[in-house]
């Protein structure tokens, strides 16, 4: 086999391997987003953190992430930025803890708030539906022209908060 030949089938190897291996990411980032919104994800003092809790608090936190790596180790954000290991540890694998113990501690908070009778039920389904009442009442008294406490509408993050 001349040498021509024997360089395109090891181009042709390196670009197939490299589709499988995009395609193997590709498969395991859908199946990490596909993780359904109400999976429990973890308990404090007995009450469930959802995994949209902490999707959300992945959300808010990617920032202060990056501001971690970026002030630890000079790193910017890049392509390979989140699976890149410094350390011993990936800015994801740090963005998940971040957000697992941001969601803990909301928890306490909320647990708190139930325990002296600010709030009657804890649980993310209630926020969303406390949210999505929220937005309605307010919608009215706009369309009525009465005065809205805080904002006009809520997204699921900025409710959370």
């Amino acid at each position: 086999m001349s040498g021509r030949k024997k360089g395109a089938r090891i181009a042709i190897i390196v670009i197939a391997a490299a589709f499988v291996l995009i395609l193997i990411f590709a498969a395991v980032i859908y199946g990490v987003t596909r993780v359904r919104q109400d999976t429990t994800a973890a308990y404090v003092n007995g009450a469930p953190i959802i995994a949209g809790e902490i999707k959300l608090r992945i959300t808010a936190l990617k920032a202060d992430a990056i501001s971690y790596f970026d002030q630890e180790y000079g790193v910017k954000a890049d392509s390979e930025f989140w699976e890149r290991d410094f350390d011993g540890k990936t800015p994801s694998e740090y963005l998940r803890k971040l957000a697992l113990s941001d969601a803990a501690r909301a928890k306490l908070e909320q647990q708190l708030a139930e325990q002296y009778g600010l709030i009657s039920d804890i649980s993310f389904s209630a926020l969303r539906s406390e949210m999505n009442s929220v937005n309605i009442d307010n919608g009215s008294k706009i369309k009525q022209g009465l005065p809205v406490l805080g904002q006009k509408s809520y997204t699921l993050s900025t409710y959370y908060e």
